[in-house]
């Protein structure tokens, strides 16, 4: 019998990250990676609902440094989004979960307590996420996408 999937909470700035191809972000190879590990279903990828909202205003919005034109259409944002969802299960939280996190002052970002609340639903073994400082408290433990990657490298060798 097979060990259970991995489930983890991506982090808004990441799928951002991967759709864009920032070159400039540290973790964008190790993002890839991780989104081919979810369309390849070695591990189960969630998305909170309200990074879908958070990645539709960061695209829609991005210009070119060079032309001053918009990257992506709003036709090339929804197919890029829904391609994305197609990989990630995209979860929610519910009244109580919102009103616990803003009665969490342990974060110092509630968009980032929302993830963790998100993270809950999904029942994740880790949110994936570039800055693993902001989640110092959260119940969901943080990982950057390298860590995450070598974590799963050494659970292979294991087994």
């Amino acid at each position: 019998m097979g060990r259970r999937l991995l489930k983890v909470l991506i982090d808004t700035n990441l799928p951002i990250t991967y759709i864009t191809g920032r070159e400039t972000a540290p973790d964008k190879d190790a993002v890839g990676k991780i989104v081919k590990l979810c369309a390849d279903g070695k591990i189960e990828g969630f998305l909170a609902l309200h990074s879908v909202s958070n990645m539709w205003f960061v695209m829609t919005r991005l210009k070119n440094r060079n032309t001053g034109e918009f990257v992506f259409s709003k036709q090339e944002t929804r197919e890029n989004i829904k391609d994305f969802c197609s990989i990630m299960e995209v979860v929610g939280a519910d009244t109580n979960a919102v009103i616990a996190a803003l009665d969490n002052e342990s974060f110092s970002d509630f968009e980032d307590c929302l993830q963790e609340k998100c993270a809950i639903t999904a029942n994740a073994d880790y949110i994936i996420t570039s800055n693993i400082r902001d989640y110092q408290r959260s119940a969901v433990p943080a990982i950057t996408p390298k860590d995450f990657l070598e974590t799963m490298a050494k659970e292979e060798e294991e087994d």
